[in-house]
């Protein structure tokens, strides 16, 4: 995950119940590898955890901007 906006990000993996757990702030600016699991799906909210971005995890390493 990579933070290209001015503000922090709030990262969440989403339960196989399709509940958020918490991952971290990732901020302005920064980077975060996350090793995940093929179908794993991940949510990026802004600070008052309005959902910004889904991601789902591919077989492939990649790189999701976070505008």
């Amino acid at each position: 995950f990579r933070n290209r906006s001015t503000q922090p990000r709030r990262l969440y993996w989403i339960d196989f119940e399709g509940q958020r757990k918490p991952y971290g702030v990732i901020a302005p600016g920064k980077d975060r590898e996350q090793p995940s699991s093929v179908g794993n799906h991940w949510v990026v909210t802004d600070e008052s955890d309005r959902c910004l971005a889904i991601f789902a995890a591919s077989p492939t390493a990649a790189i999701f901007d976070i505008e």
